[in-house]
């Protein structure tokens, strides 16, 4: 019996390429260049999934192979621009995907017992979009839930709620992370959770008790964080500035602790012994007095009063 196609061919497959998918056990590997050669261009991977009617953990798996025989290329290094956003998803796919996903089902009902409320349309459009466009697994976007719901809890009082708007950035965050597993969630978390714990000890140093450090001293305290500093050099950068310019100066404090990592200093004692601080300058001393010439009958008096004596 012979096998040939019901139409004539218009797509060409190169003899290597053909031998590469006739030996991989992955069907769906097949499948996957098949429309990506027959789209004849760049395909997204939210719409590859959605057309092919797979998961995005399925068709991840079949691009890696893909990759690994060198059939399948991809623009940059596969992390998302910011500027990418959510499709807008067909209402019925969604409808079909949260019947038929059981781990999709999971994520609505967590999402909307953590926001307390039945997600409308476009919430759930977004929701979908991190579990399909962005890709992160239902146990990763379950702690997403609940770390963005923790730190708006935290920033704005017990009982506020994040939006999915919100949701959506830290998911965008996530994604550009790779943070994709459960236990990368976790360590991503945790380490989150340390840095801030060193802003609550700088922020004690500082004197500063009833506010939170702003959004551009967070970012000076995390490049000097990442750098290498602890909160030891850190205080001692705190100390000279105060003593040089009798104040908070950010950007002042900044110049020293860019100057301390440009020297390869960064622990207390490497500072003390490297870049000993200029002290103040030493007063000026106060003009010496001048006495003024006696002149005319003044000097008469003196002299007569000397001869007295």
């Amino acid at each position: 019996m012979e096998y040939y196609l019901s139409n004539p061919p218009c797509l060409s497959v190169p003899v290597s390429d053909a031998d590469k998918l006739l030996g991989c056990s992955n069907l769906l590997c097949m499948k996957l260049y098949l429309y990506l050669l027959r789209a004849g261009k760049s395909v997204t991977q939210e719409r590859a999934a959605q057309d092919l009617e797979v998961s995005p953990a399925e068709l991840k798996k079949a691009a890696k192979e893909l990759k690994s025989m060198g059939l399948m290329s991809t623009a940059g290094k596969g992390k998302l621009p910011p500027e990418q956003k959510i499709p807008e998803y067909e209402k019925n796919y969604i409808v079909k995907r949260s019947q038929e996903d059981p781990a999709f089902q999971g994520i609505l009902a967590q999402a909307e017992a953590i926001l307390a409320h039945t997600l409308s349309s476009p919430e759930t459009n977004i929701l979908f979009g991190i579990y399909d466009h962005l890709g992160l697994p239902a146990d990763v976007i379950f702690l997403l839930l609940t770390a963005c719901t923790e730190e708006i809890q935290e920033k704005y009082g017990p009982g506020r709620l994040p939006t999915m708007r919100q949701i959506e950035q830290q998911a965008y965050i996530w994604a550009r992370e790779e943070i994709m597993t459960h236990d990368l969630a976790e360590a991503y978390l945790s380490r989150r959770r340390e840095r801030k714990d060193i802003h609550n000890q700088i922020k004690r140093i500082m004197g500063i008790w009833d506010r939170a450090f702003t959004k551009t001293e967070i970012n000076y305290l995390n490049d000097w964080l990442d750098k290498g500093f602890g909160i030891d050099a850190i205080a001692i950068a705190f100390d000279r500035t105060v003593t040089q310019t009798n104040g908070m100066k950010w950007p002042y404090m900044n110049r020293i602790v860019q100057n301390w990592h440009e020297k390869g200093l960064h622990t207390p004692e490497e500072i003390e012994a490297g870049d000993k601080p200029m002290g103040k300058p030493a007063p000026k001393s106060p003009p010496a007095r001048t006495v003024s010439p006696v002149q005319g009958g003044e000097k008469e008096r003196l002299m007569k009063l000397l001869e007295d004596i």
